[in-house]
């Protein structure tokens, strides 16, 4: 019976000490497409780019992050479907969010529509996302600011 508890505790040791864990770079946004809207909703598909250096694919399973345009408030963010970062690769990776719509008719909105016509606008995100692999669960907070083109 011992030695059975003991050989366990040793593959389990093995196991974990294998998977080393390696950052996971993000390379920046290179998309936006509207998914769909209402007027209670809107769902976007983000193309961004990553590199996931370990060798084992990573899980986006949940995340909610607030989005502002200079002093518009795009509102809160969370992700609608799961996204998987494949093992070893650098590529792009579709994120798909969602959001409830707040009031769009604010003063700010006029300097927003500004920016959209110049096809290019600064977006600061502020949250979290929330890793998997295997069992374990890792939340990774962010706060960037960076320009979107449409």
């Amino acid at each position: 019976m011992k030695k059975s508890i003991v050989a366990t505790l040793i593959i389990f040791c093995s196991i974990f000490t294998s998977c080393s864990y390696q950052e996971v770079t993000y390379g920046g946004v290179k998309n936006i497409q509207l998914q769909g809207a209402s007027l209670s909703e809107i769902k976007l598909k983000i193309t961004v780019n990553i590199k996931n250096p370990n060798t084992y694919k990573i899980s986006l399973v949940g995340g909610k992050f607030n989005v502002k345009s200079e002093d518009f408030d795009l509102g809160t963010f969370t992700l609608t479907e799961k996204t998987v970062i494949p093992a070893q690769s650098e590529g792009d990776v579709q994120v798909f969010v969602g959001t409830k719509i707040k009031s769009l008719f604010s003063s700010a909105s006029a300097a927003l529509m500004a920016n959209i016509q110049k096809n290019s606008f600064p977006v600061t995100i502020d949250g979290y996302i929330t890793a998997k692999a295997y069992l374990l669960r890792k939340k990774v907070r962010f706060n960037k600011t960076e320009q979107v083109s449409l």
